[in-house]
């Protein structure tokens, strides 16, 4: 059985199945972190701001922006991609956006897309895969645990997780997050 997949007696750590550069992992942590604090904030109406020495966090309606020194990360409920999204070299599943995350690191940027579909996980990331590979995408790694599947690509441009499971009781929710290769 290859290294990572259901099964092993051991779990492989995130850091040895992510196909990135070392400098590339802090980024899409970050990515992943962000999209779960902002879909958690994310719920909450109307507008706040709070200004700390490290961090500038504002609030208005499904909007949350965190701004460091470091970099800035957008999030939004909008049902739109988020700023700067690839969408023209990472094709999606069609389905409803409920969130969505742009951070910007010095020089880097990523995205997290969340979006629902009517299909079953295992369709949707049977679909996924297949837009994907057309669009010139390599499959770097697979776990399928039934209702739940996640798949590691790579392209020239991109590296991916796509994260598919189920969402409430008839839907399945596609989750990508996507950091530049270089």
């Amino acid at each position: 059985m290859p290294k990572g997949d259901i099964g092993d007696s051991k779990p492989t750590p995130l850091n040895e199945r992510l196909p990135m550069s070392p400098h590339k992992r802090p980024m899409a942590l970050a990515v992943v972190t962000a999209a779960t604090l902002a879909t958690l904030l994310s719920g909450c109406g109307g507008t706040d701001e709070l200004v700390t020495d490290n961090a500038k966090v504002s609030r208005d309606d499904g909007d949350i922006t965190i701004e460091t020194t470091d970099g800035t990360v957008k999030s939004s409920t909008d049902a739109k991609l988020p700023e700067g999204f690839p969408a023209d070299d990472v094709p999606l599943i069609d389905g409803t956006i409920i969130n969505a995350v742009s951070i910007t690191e010095s020089d880097q940027r990523g995205w997290t897309v969340m979006i629902t579909t009517d299909a079953s996980p295992a369709d949707a990331a049977a679909e996924v895969k297949a837009q994907l590979t057309a669009a010139g995408f390599t499959v770097n790694g697979t776990t399928d645990a039934g209702q739940m599947v996640q798949l590691i690509l790579e392209s020239s441009s991109y590296q991916i997780l796509a994260g598919v499971s189920n969402y409430g009781e008839s839907e399945t929710s596609v989750s990508y997050t996507v950091v530049p290769t270089t």
